[in-house]
């Protein structure tokens, strides 16, 4: 997934930051050493999965297409949204291998349709030990780390409208085949907490002022988006 420049200020997007400073390197090297193990999973548009809950066990799991959200289960709060390549369970596998209370229980949700690797967690740590893989795991898990510290930054302390640029920002950073499948109002809300109402409001005001162009809920374009509402 590449991001492209434009005239609008996204370029220092966390997003922009997360997909750019990805270690792609490292997580292709751990999947052609897994992918020969793992079981495919399709996962529908608007489908759930839980992890370690679902009928293949506990392990980890591979995206090799689509955008999937990843929920953390008690609560319902969206985390992030993660999109190929990327290695999902990592900190669960931990937990599962150690025996660790309270464990993590995060759900997927397809934003997209989505295909997804199931790699039993016995298997990627006979894998990685054998391949001599924990750098490159390191690296991936050192990049989520910055990356959901750089988020934190965005949403904490921010108005109704700097959350919701942010996310526009966010989605227009998708590739359009992504895009294009994505409810943006849908998105926000689920993500912020904002009422449908005020987040519709917003939405109408800049199509207004034609800083987006949004057609039945799809972002179809974006030119640079005003500092404050």
């Amino acid at each position: 997934m590449k991001t492209h420049l434009t005239d609008n200020d996204v370029f220092e997007h966390y997003f922009s930051f997360a997909v750019q400073s990805k270690p792609i390197k490292a997580i292709e090297k751990i999947f052609s050493h897994l992918l020969p193990y793992g079981k495919k999973i399709q996962l529908k548009k608007g489908k759930h999965y839980r992890i370690n809950e679902e009928d293949e066990g506990v392990g980890l799991l591979l995206i090799t297409d689509g955008l999937v959200s990843f929920i953390n289960t008690d609560t319902g709060h969206f985390i992030s949204t993660l999109y190929p390549p990327t290695i999902i369970g990592l900190s669960h596998g931990y937990n599962a291998f150690y025996n660790v209370p309270d464990s993590l229980r995060s759900t997927l949700y397809a934003e997209t349709d989505a295909d997804l690797i199931f790699i039993p967690l016995q298997t990627f740590i006979d894998t990685v030990d054998k391949q001599n893989l924990w750098h490159d795991v390191a690296r991936i898990l050192a990049h989520r780390i910055v990356t959901l510290m750089n988020k934190e930054k965005t949403y904490i302390g921010v108005d109704s409208y700097s959350i919701i640029k942010s996310m526009i920002q966010e989605v227009w950073l998708y590739p359009d085949h992504y895009r294009l499948q994505i409810s943006l109002p849908k998105f926000i809300q689920n993500r912020s907490g904002l009422s449908r109402s005020r987040i519709m409001k917003i939405l109408f005001d800049l199509k207004l002022g034609g800083y987006v162009n949004i057609v039945n809920g799809k972002l179809l374009s974006v030119s640079k988006l005003p500092t404050s509402y």
